[in-house]
């Protein structure tokens, strides 16, 4: 199998999340077990992005990444 992603592509791909990296299974498993609950029965039509940031602004981003709580959760997710 060929892997299309070349290491530059893949630098420019992360380096566009806001995460800067690729997510795990288990980080989709929440959303997925949402939208088949009874806790979404009157969600319809609606898209959740679970990219880690890549659709956010890196305007938004930049800020976000400044707010204390923010950082901590970032911190904290670069140990595991």
């Amino acid at each position: 199998m060929q892997n299309f992603i070349t290491p530059e592509r893949e630098a420019a791909i992360l380096g566009h999340t806001g995460m800067k990296r690729y997510g795990k299974p288990n980080e989709l498993v929440g959303a997925v077990l949402w939208m088949f609950s009874d806790a979404a029965g009157f969600v319809t039509g609606a898209e959740i992005a679970v990219d880690g940031g890549f659709n956010c602004d890196d305007n938004l981003i930049s800020i976000l990444t400044k707010i204390p709580c923010v950082q901590l959760l970032l911190q904290a997710d670069q140990k595991d």
